[in-house]
């Protein structure tokens, strides 16, 4: 299990100190206790915003915005209205 040994190290990313890299993503998924859609929103939010390779980069923002869409699919089949993208 991937673990952060800091405890500043959050808030370091939050400053833009530091970024959150592969070896470190899986430490911040189970630190924030992320599980399923979410785990898997994070996973593709911070690719996108790291990823050096521009193929990775733009494969997370679509399946981003597929997770958008059905996330708003569902909130829309319970009355709520949000727009998909």
């Amino acid at each position: 299990m991937a673990k952060i040994r800091s405890p500043n190290y959050l808030k370091l990313v939050i400053d833009g100190k530091r970024r959150i890299t592969e070896r470190s993503l899986e430490a911040f998924v189970l630190g924030l206790k992320l599980q399923g859609v979410e785990s898997e929103y994070f996973r593709n939010l911070v690719r996108s915003e790291e990823a050096d390779d521009s193929q990775v980069r733009a494969q997370s923002i679509r399946r981003l915005v597929e997770l958008r869409n059905e996330s708003a699919r569902g909130w829309a089949a319970r009355g709520a209205e949000i727009a998909p993208v």
